[in-house]
């Protein structure tokens, strides 16, 4: 079988592509700069827009606009900048916005938490903020396979 994707984050990439997304914003944080770099380049070709935040709150609320504007929106981070999106994203959930937020998560603590640092981001996606009233779809791939079928 010939290999399509080294990375989880280029399969992320394609997969996105590929069901029509046509926004992106982001702001750059390792290991999630690379979606940021190979949206920049493919959402070009595909026509659409990609925007580099000032920060991690500019890029969810940027995503959120471009939803609410008709578009399939997408942004990701990772652990220190998904702190930051707690308020556009209990905001979105809130206002029901359909918008794709990517957390690429790295070894240690999400925010300064050393207790659990492998759960940190899962409860922060699972039970956001604005009173942890809402239901979230958190998926957490394996591989490279299940990052690209997740993302479909």
């Amino acid at each position: 079988m010939k290999r399509r994707f080294d990375t989880g984050n280029a399969a992320i990439t394609e997969a996105a592509l590929l069901t029509g997304l046509n926004f992106y914003s982001g702001y750059p944080i390792t290991p999630a700069t690379e979606i940021a770099e190979n949206m920049s380049r493919r959402l070009l070709s595909a026509c659409g827009y990609y925007l580099q935040a000032e920060d991690e709150t500019a890029a969810l609320h940027m995503a959120v606009g471009a939803s609410l504007g008709g578009l399939r929106a997408m942004t990701s981070t990772s652990g220190p900048g998904y702190v930051l999106y707690a308020d556009p994203y209990g905001w979105a959930i809130g206002a029901e916005v359909p918008v794709v937020v990517l957390d690429a998560q790295r070894v240690g603590p999400v925010s300064g938490i050393t207790v659990a640092p492998g759960q940190g981001e899962f409860y922060l996606s699972r039970y956001p903020t604005h009173g942890g009233n809402f239901e979230t779809i958190v998926l957490a791939p394996e591989g490279v396979r299940e990052a690209f079928q997740m993302t479909i």
